[in-house]
């Protein structure tokens, strides 16, 4: 390995960056030192998983001119930040910022669209890494063996009984109902198993809706730290959720994944990991999310899946998951 520094800037919310994650693993075979620009609380768990080396805010005002027309007067703590790393990699649509940083720094910035346009049938992640190769940041073989990365980083002793729900996302049009997840939660206790609901920033009013439904405060964690979530799931023995960042880094930590899509297309968000599994009902509409044709009212994409279902293919998933 050389002696290479380099810094990956990233600007996206938590699925996006761990989308990333089998691309930043792979360029350890290249540079000693990996560094993340990204959102605090993300960086801090990047650096918790080993990702990366070392993050930093991306919200910091050192990093604001970066964003600006002009610039012709870059901040000289910016520049001496810069100065040590040898490449640079920004997961950015903005060719101005790719300018800026490119003009700040001296060095070589190599801009990746953090997703493929939606007509395209790839995986994200795949698409990531065939950009990578492309670019020359690290060779061919790298596209063919992007799976090998991933590991299962779970407690030694977790429970193999708890599964972890998700029911939100960062946006309502991808939630499976509510009332779907209760009655779930409900066949899956009367199974066995130990369901429990994780709640973040996006799911306001949520546990209040799962106690009113007679699911004791045992039955729900709250959970907006990024860090602390890591180490929540790290506890549980499988997961079940919406298309989410939640998703993607449970299956990045090891647990068997089974994810719920509506109208965003598994081919090109399926979770990456060592086990996971998706659940659609697919229809011509598809991928409305992500081409602003957001009209729908019925939801039948997601109203059509079932609980009933769910549990099913949960149970024929875990059976080859878990051993035991």
């Amino acid at each position: 390995m050389s002696s290479k520094n380099l810094l990956i800037i990233h600007q996206g919310a938590l699925g996006d960056v761990v989308t990333s994650f089998s691309s930043l693993l792979l360029f350890k075979k290249t540079y000693s030192q990996i560094d993340l620009v990204c959102r605090q609380s993300i960086g801090r768990m990047a650096e918790q998983l080993k990702v990366i080396d070392q993050s930093f805010s991306i919200e910091s005002a050192a990093f604001s001119r970066l964003y600006g027309e002009n610039s012709a007067d870059f901040d000289g703590a910016l520049i001496n930040f810069l100065r040590p790393y040898n490449d640079i990699v920004l997961f950015s649509f903005s060719r101005n910022l790719a300018e800026n940083i490119k003009n700040a720094s001296g060095k070589r910035v190599f801009q990746i669209p953090p997703r493929p346009d939606p007509s395209e049938k790839i995986h994200v992640g795949q698409y990531l890494i065939s950009r990578m190769v492309n670019l020359k940041i690290f060779e061919d073989e790298a596209e063919n063996n992007f799976k090998d990365v991933y590991q299962d980083l779970r407690n030694s002793d977790f429970k193999e009984k708890k599964i972890f729900i998700h029911p939100g996302s960062g946006s309502r049009l991808k939630n499976w109902p509510i009332q779907y997840f209760l009655k779930l939660v409900r066949m899956l206790s009367a199974d066995g198993f130990e369901p429990v609901f994780i709640l973040g920033p996006a799911e306001d009013g949520v546990a209040e809706i799962i106690l009113r439904h007679g699911l004791s405060d045992e039955h729900v964690l709250q959970l907006f730290d990024p860090v602390k979530l890591v180490n929540v799931l790290k506890t549980g023995s499988a997961f079940i959720g919406n298309d989410s960042g939640v998703s993607h880094l449970a299956a990045f930590i090891g647990l068997p994944t089974l994810v719920i899509f509506g109208p965003t297309h598994p081919l090109r968000w399926h979770p990456m990991g060592r086990k996971v599994e998706t659940i659609s009902c697919q229809f011509d509409c598809d991928p409305c999310f992500e081409i602003s044709k957001r009209d729908c009212e019925s939801m039948d994409c997601l109203m059509r899946i079932s609980p009933e279902q769910v549990r099913h293919k949960f149970h024929i998933f875990i059976s080859l998951s878990v051993p035991g």
